[in-house]
């Protein structure tokens, strides 16, 4: 049913104390060692003050990798209390030098000018020294962390997330012309109300008309011609195939294809979907599918 998202996001992962720290317990991005890794620089002074300016007190860290934590916080907005989250990247724990002058360049200008209900809300973005600080809303829980809890989504619920996505990948597209290019359930995010955002834009760009020869994305979900990183390809359409792929892992709790058939599909450029048999959708959304970029469904 319809109230099946606000039910878990509202009932069963925030039931009992704190919502942030019940949820945070479940991340499947948290890592203690991302936390270890940025107490080695403490950020400076500056941002602090900075962060104190806008109202923001930093909570716990809810999640992390190898050159960014995030943490939960709260700010205080004419006088109301506001849950956020702060994403705080340290500079010098990254290896690849196109990072700082190509994607976080790209990321924090998309991230200045989209405005959409499906899209994560960014309220403020600091940068003081080798660390920047992305302060966005605070949701909880992503919809990887909410499959592996309750499930696969009944049809009802997997229809609503679907259109979801497709209103914020059209509104990127469309509107922005800009691809997400890494597209998958751990970068979908459930506000308290159970609504779908989409979040994490470090590997999107704006198009402009050209193709894009990056491998870039996540294993499972990109593009096999991306994977490949044979011939350049259509950024938007690797994005419509993601879709495909998740739509068909929150009805299945898994993914369609392995490296293996990846291999196969750039050799003979045929896609056959197989849904389990103990799939309970219709036809009509399993004929939607896996989106297929230059692909012909076999």
């Amino acid at each position: 049913m319809e109230t099946e998202l606000n039910d878990f996001v509202n009932n069963t992962v925030c039931a009992a104390g704190s919502k942030i720290e019940k949820v945070a317990q479940f991340l499947p991005t948290a890592s203690s060692r991302g936390t270890e890794l940025m107490a080695s620089r403490r950020p400076s002074e500056d941002a602090n003050s900075e962060l104190t300016n806008v109202g923001i007190t930093l909570g716990k860290v809810i999640g992390g990798g190898s050159f960014a934590k995030v943490s939960s916080a709260k700010q205080i907005v004419n006088g109301q209390e506001h849950k956020r989250a702060v994403k705080i990247m340290n500079l010098d724990k990254i290896n690849d030098p196109r990072f700082e002058s190509t994607f976080l360049a790209r990321e924090l200008e998309i991230l200045r000018i989209v405005n959409h209900k499906h899209i994560v809300k960014v309220h403020g973005v600091i940068e003081s020294g080798r660390f920047v600080y992305v302060i966005t809303d605070l949701y909880a829980c992503d919809l990887l962390q909410y499959i592996q809890q309750r499930g696969v989504l009944t049809e009802s619920v997997a229809r609503r997330v679907i259109r979801e996505l497709c209103q914020a990948v059209i509104y990127l597209h469309d509107e922005l012309d800009v691809a997400h290019r890494d597209l998958k359930t751990e970068n979908l995010f459930l506000s308290y109300h159970g609504r779908l955002i989409l979040g994490d834009f470090g590997f999107a760009r704006k198009v402009g008309g050209e193709l894009s020869g990056t491998r870039c994305g996540s294993d499972g979900y990109i593009a096999p011609e991306v994977a490949a990183s044979t011939r350049q390809i259509d950024a938007k359409l690797g994005d419509v195939w993601s879709v495909g792929v998740i739509l068909f892992s929150v009805v299945t709790k898994s993914l369609p294809f392995d490296k293996r058939e990846y291999k196969i599909m750039n050799k003979y450029k045929r896609v056959k979907i197989r849904y389990p048999p103990n799939c309970e959708i219709s036809d009509c959304l399993k004929d939607l599918g896996v989106g297929n970029s230059s692909f012909k469904d076999g």
